[in-house]
């Protein structure tokens, strides 16, 4: 007897979840309020931006070699070792420069300045560059290449 009522509640356990699954579905929570996750899909990234900026170094001539159009740094590992490395200190600093020169701390913003002069562009003797912040899609950027948005914070010249 114990395993036809074992089946019996089962059967009316499954019955059971058939019939209320779609009714809390269907009276559930809606968009924009708390989610009930059993009963309504989880985005993980629904809400995430699509845009990210991030601070480079913006090169527009090397030892008399000026560019077309200008090239991020990283983009130049035919020039600096650093580059070819993708030395992600650099990006730390850049960040810390940014920083400097939007709070008025010229001091150190000089200071950072004069070390990716003499770390990360020491194999130019002369260089014109530019610190800026560059605003882009991850995806469209990773596809094309292509910034969609410019900010130049500093400008620099090494030699």
């Amino acid at each position: 007897m114990t395993r036809k009522n074992g089946y019996r509640a089962r059967r009316a356990l499954l019955i059971a979840a058939l019939i209320f699954y779609p009714i809390v579905a269907l009276t559930g929570p809606r968009q924009g309020r708390a989610e009930f996750y059993p009963f309504f899909s989880w985005n993980l990234f629904s809400r995430s931006t699509d845009k990210v900026g991030d601070a480079v170094v913006v090169v527009h001539e090397i030892d008399g070699e000026q560019f077309p159009d200008p090239a991020l740094f990283f983009d130049l590992g035919d020039y600096f070792s650093a580059a070819k490395r993708q030395d992600i200190r650099l990006g730390k600093m850049l960040d810390n420069l940014v920083a400097a020169e939007v709070s008025g701390n010229r001091a150190l913003s000089d200071k950072l300045s004069q070390v990716i002069e003499n770390t990360y562009l020491a194999e130019a003797r002369q260089a014109k560059y530019a610190v800026a912040v560059i605003y882009y899609h991850p995806i469209i950027r990773y596809k094309t290449g292509r910034i969609e948005h410019m900010v130049i914070v500093k400008q620099g010249e090494k030699g």
